[in-house]
């Protein structure tokens, strides 16, 4: 997913979400001349069934010192049904290098530990969210050539308004998941092995989600998003006005046949999963 270090690496070893925020900012730079953006960032990560703030440092090492879970963050659903986390901190960014830049800090501070299978193991699940917010703004001239003998009625099905601006927005969600663990594999002992119990619990529970929504419309149809914290704030992204797309992550090595095996029939049934989303435009602009 390439949620860790970007600095010093080459462009060519860089993952997914270094990538995708390079493409924003030249999708932008081309659009400029018609629309204004806002970019905003938020890191979260999903550790123990707590929600913590990597862009946060002082509370993040506050909640992991006291052990308490940090109250400031809650999961809400909105009135129009779509699924936002409060408190969490958010950042305004005008730049690559500045979006990149909050990638890394919030790298830094997410949970890691040693195992058997891996020196530098996440223990956590991650969300990286960057959310973009466009102001298209009409040509004057051209609004007035076309409202010329008309009534501007703006909102009202008539003409828009000289100058008159449409509201857009987006939201990207980039999830880092921590992979399912075998005891026997990772040597996994006290706090480690915890952490590997909600890890793999989550993501039995994202599974769960995952195989109901592959078979929506069948009778008695039911989605456990409130299951785990990292579907519920997921729900949007995968039943909602989204489009969604899993990378799945195997070995080739035979002693790793058995989670290979998971591995694909999790991303088969993710495929399964039919949205159609829609443009978010506000209605009154």
């Amino acid at each position: 997913m390439g949620s860790g270090y970007t600095i010093g690496l080459e462009p060519s070893q860089f993952g997914i979400i270094p990538r995708v925020i390079h493409l924003i900012f030249e999708e932008v730079e081309q659009r400029k001349k018609k629309s204004e953006f806002i970019i905003k960032c938020s890191f979260l990560e999903i550790y123990n069934e707590e929600l913590h703030d990597l862009l946060d440092p002082q509370s993040l090492h506050q909640a992991l010192a006291t052990g308490e879970r940090n109250s400031k963050i809650n999961i809400r659903e909105e009135k129009n049904g779509s699924i936002a986390v409060y408190g969490l901190h958010e950042e305004k960014v005008d730049n690559y290098e500045e979006l990149a830049s909050c990638l890394d800090r919030g790298s830094n501070s997410r949970t890691t530990s040693a195992t058997l299978m891996n020196n530098n193991s996440s223990r956590s699940h991650a969300i990286f969210t960057i959310s973009i917010e466009q102001h298209e703004i009409a040509d004057v001239d051209q609004n007035v050539e076309q409202s010329d003998g008309q009534d501007q009625q703006v909102g009202d099905g008539g003409a828009q308004a000289p100058g008159a601006s449409e509201f857009m927005v987006a939201k990207f969600h980039f999830v880092d998941l921590a992979g399912s663990e075998r005891v026997k594999k990772t040597g996994a002992e006290g706090a480690t092995l915890k952490e590997g119990i909600n890890i793999n619990k989550s993501l039995l529970v994202l599974g769960n989600v995952i195989s109901a929504l592959s078979e929506v419309g069948k009778k008695g149809h039911f989605v456990p998003y409130r299951d785990s914290k990292l579907t519920r704030i997921l729900q949007d992204s995968l039943g909602g006005n989204s489009r969604t797309s899993m990378i799945a992550c195997c070995s080739p090595a035979e002693s790793n046949f058995d989670e290979t095996l998971n591995t694909l029939n999790y991303a088969s049934r993710a495929r399964k999963i039919k949205n159609k989303p829609k443009v978010n435009r506000d209605p009154n602009s």
